[in-house]
């Protein structure tokens, strides 16, 4: 299993938490959010952050003092001149694959990279909890969703590779990056397994703080539920993502409290 060291949240429109809570994990091909940007885009319609064009897509950047452009002509090729550029390109195969996203607020060692802060309580000693910027930014980003917390990971992500042992799959937290000027995967590793690239996000994405399932599709299928069981135990529905202020975690044992 990634690190997942912080709290693990799903937010949920208020009519599928019931079914989330259920057990149900809704997966949609990543064709479905590549065409929701473009469509977005055709109607002139504000961009929402829900979908991206650039899903599955490996970034190539160019400099003049490590690369040359040369084109052709008549037989003889000529060097243009350039400040920088950048490629982007994706596999066949990338948009049938099937997503599903949790938000991860994440628990650093330094509290300056930390979506946490040092607290003391009475009876824990020192605790952390979620910085009051990273809740006024998840409320603005995730309006009018429900956050389910998912309290114990461990139980979770056993019951969900139960259900999936047969399937081909891969989890982890993304990786946000500036789009014009690196992208966090070497070739060597978006060769291994193009799929990489489906964790990295565009730096637009970043308040999202996602951490994504990915499962293959031999099928084509459109959309996949998964279902792993009850998750009651491990999850708890909140009211509203100000009741992260409730929250918190220790690092002895990464245990995660309310109050």
């Amino acid at each position: 299993m990634e690190n997942m060291s912080g709290m693990f949240i799903k937010f949920l429109r208020p009519e599928h938490v019931t079914e989330f809570l259920d057990g149900s994990l809704f997966f949609m091909n990543i064709g479905y959010f590549i065409e929701l940007e473009k469509e977005e885009e055709e109607k002139g319609l504000d961009k929402k952050g829900y979908g991206d064009k650039y899903e599955g897509h490996l970034f190539r950047f160019f400099d003049p003092e490590n690369n040359i452009f040369q084109i052709k002509i008549d037989g003889e090729y000529h060097t243009l001149p350039f400040k920088k550029g950048r490629s982007v390109e994706s596999r066949e195969g990338i948009r049938s694959l099937l997503i599903n996203c949790f938000t991860l607020i994440k628990h650093e060692d330094s509290t300056d990279n930390s979506d946490f802060y040092l607290d003391y309580h009475e009876d824990l000693g020192k605790v952390y909890k979620v910085k009051p910027s990273i809740l006024d930014i998840l409320e603005k980003e995730f309006e009018g969703r429900i956050p389910v917390w998912i309290h114990n990971t461990e139980l979770f992500m056993k019951r969900f590779e139960a259900k999936t042992e047969n399937i081909r799959c891969k989890n982890g937290p993304v990786v946000y990056f500036d789009e014009n000027s690196n992208f966090p995967l070497s070739l060597e590793e978006v060769n291994k397994d193009f799929a990489n690239t489906l964790l990295c996000k565009r730096k637009f994405y970043e308040n999202q703080k996602e951490y994504r399932f990915i499962l293959e599709n031999p099928k084509g299928l459109d959309c996949l539920k998964v279902e792993i069981g009850d998750l009651r135990d491990c999850a708890r529905q909140l009211e509203s993502i100000q009741d992260l202020k409730g929250l918190f975690i220790t690092t002895e044992a990464t245990e995660e409290h309310s109050v």
